[in-house]
């Protein structure tokens, strides 16, 4: 790096480009330090071998990626015209793009530290070795390859992954950055932008990482991939694929209704998460078929435990917090209304500090993560603004080390899917982000689902499973490095729902209260009631009109 900035050459094929390569440089301007200093275009002619920059399988891919927000042409001309361009030597055989030629003094006088190589899956050796961080590729990027989601659409895999690797000679590669994705079954469109636009941060995160002296992981040990090659589907297979998209519309509409309780076991967090199958569960039962409860917690007013929760009715979708005190006597009749806004609320995360119970619900539709601090059950008292500007998705506040840790998704972005961390002094701030925001992306255990504990001193964080739709487990993570600029965690557990009691559809919440611990349990509900709102779902999902609400499957 030159005076401490990080250059970047991009290989592609000119200044008009999709979407979300257009996406991606923009985050990479954007980033403290990062120059785009060149770009390598491309300008080997086709010839009848195939060779040059034409990417192959046209009418199945023009198939499978119409109307997909991701692949739209963007003109970036403007954005980059002080940027020089040079031309690069690219040949197509087999389906896979290899970067031939790089002028070696292009590289050096431009001081280039890193090129990022679109629609590249391999790279000569001399091109491999020019910059000092190498070649950076796309996993879902091959010439040859179809969208992003495709094969596991065929194949039944509610996970999409995609990678961005440092490119190594004899076809391995070092991984930079891996994301799992949800494979949403009646949309490819939908799962190819979300692969696409999701991961064109990712550079720009590396160079942070670099930047932050956390980047060793760029100079790591390749290993070998299989990505890349001509996997151009058949005309079969795309026919296969538009089939399984109306099959998924159609269980859309056929499937049963979320039917949401809590339930209630007298054994500490840590016990329960080691041994979930020897639990007993104490339910509360709800006889209303419009109405569900669940995100249970426990917090402590006037010195007595109550039992919060989010309290929904089906008929306008609105939800408010309830409660019951925490005695053994959970009889719906003793609900009790806690707090109401305008907007939805679910969530009521509490957080103790100095005797005062505050509470941080999930209120994404404000637009801010707020906190609130309870003088009784129902009188809730607004005393900060946490993140503003957040349409946090289960904010999770725990204090770890030197200072308090807030958890939490977003809804305006993958809010299954990307994990985002702040940290400050105090639970009511000042709340600061974590420096590479999203520190994870994994539909499998991102988003937050509980209280997190620390158990000899490591810190535990539940999290949810929703590959495959909403709600269906809940994972425990190890964390392993949390700091102001890293973060690690590993997967360690898992609760799932129990196949033969009262609610065997779905779990996602695991909270803690000295030796209590709360979780909400699903079934699936098949009645007329149900019956319209599945079929106005699927006819809205038809249309690509599904409302941004991360809880939209209930």
């Amino acid at each position: 790096m030159s005076d401490d900035t990080l250059r970047l050459g991009v290989v592609c094929s000119g200044p008009t480009m999709p979407a979300w390569q257009a996406e991606c440089l923009r985050r990479l301007e954007a980033t403290t330090d990062t120059r785009l200093a060149c770009l390598l275009v491309d300008d080997s002619p086709v010839d009848s071998n195939g060779s040059g920059p034409r990417r192959s399988g046209g009418l199945s891919r023009r198939l499978l990626d119409d109307h997909c927000q991701s692949m739209t042409p963007v003109d970036t001309a403007e954005e980059l015209r002080d940027i020089e361009q040079f031309g690069c030597s690219i040949r197509t055989r087999d389906g896979r793009r290899r970067l031939d030629e790089v002028d070696d003094a292009v590289v050096a006088d431009a001081g280039i530290d890193a090129l990022l190589a679109f629609a590249v899956d391999r790279a000569a050796d001399s091109v491999l070795a020019a910059p000092p961080l190498g070649v950076w590729a796309f996993s879902h990027d091959g010439a040859g390859s179809p969208p992003p989601g495709f094969d596991e659409l065929l194949a039944g895999d509610p996970v999409t992954t995609a990678e961005l690797w440092r490119l190594a000679p004899d076809g391995e590669a070092v991984p930079l950055r891996r994301g799992h994705f949800a494979t949403v079954e009646h949309s490819l469109r939908v799962t190819a932008d979300q692969v696409r636009f999701g991961t064109a941060r990712w550079p720009a995160q590396v160079v942070t990482d670099v930047q932050n002296g956390h980047g060793e992981y760029v100079d790591g040990d390749p290993v070998s991939v299989e990505w890349g090659g001509d996997r151009t589907p058949t005309a079969g297979r795309v026919a296969l694929a538009f089939g399984k998209q109306t099959k998924a519309l159609a269980d859309i509409a056929l499937q049963g209704a979320a039917n949401w309780t809590v339930g209630v076991i007298d054994a500490p967090i840590a016990e329960v998460a080691a041994d979930p199958d020897g639990v007993e569960v104490e339910w509360l039962q709800l006889s209303e078929r419009n109405r569900i409860v669940a995100d249970p917690f426990v917090a402590p007013v006037g010195g007595n435990p109550y039992l919060f929760f989010e309290d929904l009715r089906y008929d306008d979708g609105k939800g408010t917090i309830s409660y019951l005190p925490l005695d053994g006597d959970y009889r719906p009749d003793r609900i009790r209304p806690a707090f109401e806004t305008p907007y939805h609320l679910s969530y009521p995360y509490p957080v103790v500090h100095e005797d005062t119970t505050y509470v941080v619900p999930e209120m994404a539709e404000s637009s801010d993560i707020t906190m609130y601090e309870l003088h009784a059950p129902d009188e809730w008292e607004r005393v900060a603004t946490l993140v503003s500007g957040n349409r946090g998705i289960d904010p999770t506040i725990v204090e770890y080390g030197d200072r308090f840790w807030l958890f939490c998704t977003r809804l305006d972005d993958l809010p299954q899917t990307n994990l985002y961390v702040y940290h400050a002094p105090h639970p009511t701030g000042e709340w600061v982000p974590h420096a590479n925001n999203p520190v994870k992306t994994d539909v499998r255990s991102a988003r937050p689902a509980g209280t997190p504990w620390v158990d000899d001193g490591t810190l535990y964080r539940p999290s949810q499973y929703c590959a495959g739709g909403y709600g269906k487990k809940v994972i425990v993570n190890r964390i392993q490095t949390l700091t102001p600029t890293e973060f690690a965690e590993r997967r360690v557990g898992e609760l799932t729902p129990d196949p033969e009691g009262p609610y065997p559809d779905g779990l996602h919440t695991l909270s803690g209260y000295g030796d209590v611990t709360v979780i909400d349990g699903n079934r699936s509900v098949r009645d007329t009631y149900h019956a319209r709102r599945r079929l106005q779902l699927a006819g809205r999902a038809a249309l690509g009109r599904l409302p941004p609400s991360p809880n939209v499957v209930r």
